[in-house]
This record gives structure tokens, C-alpha cells and sequence, in this order.
């Protein structure tokens, strides 16, 4: 998801988050963590031993998580004629919703730790379409019989879980109010035209294994910075798309309320499965979604997904709705993709909606080509490889109709021109 990325310090300066900078945690917040540390944003550390206290303390009955076996349906056709470029994007089908199902340890050893849940491998290959068995339709996703994993209940180790990490940065300014912890997970059920990260597709091939403990730590040693800036701060969590990754994404953010009493935010194109949101959304503060297409014939030709997703995407804005959990609009404006008056009226007409209450601010993202590398790397021809960058008479006139068109006054909207 991060089509545009930057860090900074936010002490003196920040967001206006209106609602949603009193959104506390209904946690006990710990004392800060007496030492902060200035180690690389890249580099995972040992745990203190305040953390090995934080662990004794917590139940002692381990879980291991397994993945369940997916379907691999194929994907519908699009509702448009496939794009020129469809057979130049491998698909990875096991870089989608990992199912992962919690169940008790039947040993005593209380040093044993959940084992890291392993996606079915399959082999790179061409093909127009990714495949819409695991992202959207495997049974077991909604089954009864498979449990909703939750971290709060008691047995859970939920420290312990594992899951697999691109990256981390120590101080981001630009994923949520305030300076924040930015994680980004591995795993995608999009295919975007423009991905900045094609390296994060893959959940394994992208990702280092680590539990929720080490990323815990590493958030801990710069809390001071986070809660004391304006807006106040919190982590992050972006990928890829981190609810591919749901049960550790639940249980990290469970832990930073729990732990740490700290802000929690969610970037994703919100195309998760029921059971990814309601194992997620419980633990999170505020949602950056971002839109990527305004209606579901350009959703689909954009994210190369099959053409309900849009309807997906829909569907998880009246769920934030009906959660009271406010969001953020985050829209990537491509020249002749995404930038027509068309696309930025259908984008009003979606965040005017009835369904779509809790929006708070709009922030448009300008297209750039600074991921195109990455995808010669992996051997990819680059979609859009003469696509011009936005001029800022444009992002500023797409900014003007947007606030002109909002019913909501108070949504503030930045046009991300420089």
C-alpha cells in the first residue's frame, strides 16, 4: 500500500484528526519504556528483559496457529475488455487471506511459542487475472467450525504470534495523526498497475518471520516520541495489504492497545473476508483505505481483481460505519487512469454516501514511478511506463471539486501537490 511514503519528526507540528484524536484505548497504559533507541528502522532486535516480565505475566497456556487449504477456483472474467498489459503480472495465489485457525496446546511445555502459519507454495506463473478463490470465496472463511481468532482471550499467547514483516519504520508522519510506528506486512490480493511494492505480494518471499513481541519492543522504545506529538500518534500497520495477514495483525494491534496504550491504525484496500474483519476491527482506532478505482469496472482493470471487488470494498466502508470507526480516503491520482472529472465526482458521490459516514479526510497521492525498479527486479514489465506524473494545477483543481462536492464540510482534503 505505500504508494507514497515519507518520515519525519511531528513534535510540534501535525494533523488535524478532530474525532479521532480522542479516540483512547480502553487500556491501563504501562510506564514509557525507560530507553530509546536509535538502532536501524530495518533491524530486529532482542528482546529486553522487560519484555520477558510482559510475557511471564501472561497466560501461560500456548497456542499454535495452522493454515487451513485453500481453494483455487479460477476468477471471473472483468466486466471490460482485459487491459493490453493483463498477461505481464505473475500472480502468487498463496500471497492472499492466510486462513489461520487457534488451537490450544496439548503440551505443558510453557516455553513452546505458536508456530509460524506457512502458505501452500505454488510456482510463479502468467496470467491475466489473480485468482479469486483465496480473497474472496474459500468456505472455511465463514465457517462456524473454524473460530474467529481473538487475542483477548485468555490462553491466547498472543506475543507469541508470528507472522511475516517487509519492513518497519520508527517514525512516520504521514500514515495517521501524530508520529507513528509504521509496520509493513507482506501479502496482497491486489495487483495494482502502479504497486510501489511488488516485492510485498508474496507473504513469504517478501516477509521475515517475527513474532508480535519483537515488534512490540521495537514500538515501545520510541513511545514517548508517538503519544507527546500532536495528534498523538500510534502505529501503523500497512503492507502490501495487512489483513492478508489478519490473526497477527489482530494480535499486534491488540498488544500495542493492550500493552502499550498506544493509537492503533489499519492502511488496506478494505477487500478482506469476514472473518479478516472481525478478527481486525475490533482492535483498530482508525482505517486509511485506500480507493483505488471509483466504480467496479475501473476498481477491477486497476487492482487486476475480479469485478465484485469494488462491491467488497463498499461493503467494508458500511462495516467501519456500523463500528463507528472513523477513516481516512486515501486516492492515488494516475493521469489518464484515475484523474478524470468522472472519476473525482464518482469519488465524491462514494464518500457522500449514506453508507459511507466516518470519513474524515480525503488525501489525494500523486502518481510517481519511484517502485518501477522493484519491478524490474522481479523480472516484471512496469504497466504504466509512460504515464506522466500529475502537475499541481491538476491535484490542486481535483482537491477544489472534491471540497466543492463533499456534503461534509469538516472532511478536510489535502491534494498531496508539492
Amino acid at each position: 500500500m505505500r504508494e507514497l511514503t515519507r518520515t519525519g519528526l511531528n513534535m510540534g507540528a501535525g494533523l488535524s484528526t478532530g474525532a479521532t484524536a480522542s479516540r483512547t484505548p480502553q487500556f491501563t497504559t504501562p510506564a514509557p519504556h525507560s530507553a530509546l533507541s536509535s538502532r536501524s528502522k530495518h533491524t530486529l532486535h532482542s528482546l529486553p528483559s522487560a519484555f520477558s516480565l510482559l510475557r511471564s505475566l501472561a497466560p501461560h497456556s500456548p497456542v499454535f496457529v495452522h493454515a487451513q487449504p485453500f481453494s483455487t477456483a479460477a476468477a471471473p472474467e472483468f466486466t471490460s475488455s482485459p487491459p493490453s498489459h493483463q498477461n505481464i503480472i505473475p500472480v502468487s495465489p498463496h500471497a492472499q487471506h492466510l486462513n489461520f485457525d487457534i488451537k490450544p496446546s496439548t503440551g505443558s511445555a510453557k516455553t513452546q511459542h505458536p508456530v509460524t502459519a506457512h502458505a501452500r507454495s505454488s510456482p510463479q506463473h502468467k496470467t491475466p487475472l489473480p485468482s479469486d478463490s483465496l480473497a474472496f470465496s474459500h468456505p472455511s472463511h465463514d465457517d462456524p467450525a473454524h473460530p474467529i481468532f481473538d487475542p483477548s482471550l485468555p490462553g491466547v499467547d498472543y506475543l507469541g504470534v508470528r507472522g511475516y514483516v517487509h519492513s518497519t519504520e520508527s517514525m512516520g508522519s504521514l500514515e495517521g495523526p501524530g508520529n507513528r510506528f509504521l509496520v509493513f506486512l507482506t501479502g496482497c490480493m491486489c495487483r495494482c498497475l502502479y504497486c510501489e511494492n511488488p516485492d510485498t505480494w508474496d507473504v513469504q518471499k517478501g516477509g521475515t518471520s517475527t513474532s508480535v513481541a519483537r515488534l512490540v519492543d521495537k514500538a515501545s522504545r520510541m513511545k514517548p516520541y508517538y503519544v507527546r506529538s500532536v495528534g498523538g500518534g500510534g502505529v501503523t500497520v500497512s503492507g502490501g495489504d495487512p489483513l492478508v495477514q489478519h490473526d497477527f495483525l489482530a494480535a499486534f494491534l491488540y498488544a500495542c492497545k493492550r500493552d502499550l496504550g498506544l493509537n492503533t491504525c489499519v492502511e488496506t484496500t478494505g477487500l478482506g473476508t469476514r472473518r479478516a474483519l472481525e478478527t481486525v476491527l475490533p482492535w483498530t482506532d482508525l482505517v486509511l483505505l485506500c480507493i483505488k478505482g471509483t466504480n467496479s469496472t475501473s476498481y477491477s482493470h486497476i487492482t487486476q481483481t475480479p469485478s465484485r471487488s469494488f462491491s467488497r470494498m463498499l461493503h467494508f466502508i458500511t462495516e467501519l460505519r456500523s463500528r463507528n470507526i472513523p477513516w481516512w480516503c486515501r486516492y492515488v491520482v494516475v493521469p489518464g487512469l484515475t484523474d478524470s472529472d468522472k472519476d473525482v465526482d464518482e469519488l465524491v458521490e462514494l464518500i457522500n454516501g449514506e453508507e459511507s459516514g466516518g470519513c474524515e479526510r480525503v488525501e489525494l497521492l500523486p502518481y510517481h514511478t519511484l517502485g518501477e525498479h522493484k519491478w524490474k527486479e522481479l523480472g516484471l514489465e512496469y504497466p504504466l511506463p509512460s504515464t506522466p506524473y500529475p502537475t499541481k494545477a491538476r491535484l490542486e483543481a481535483i482537491a477544489t471539486r472534491i471540497r466543492n462536492g463533499l456534503v461534509n464540510k469538516n472532511i478536510s482534503v489535502s491534494d498531496g501537490a508539492e
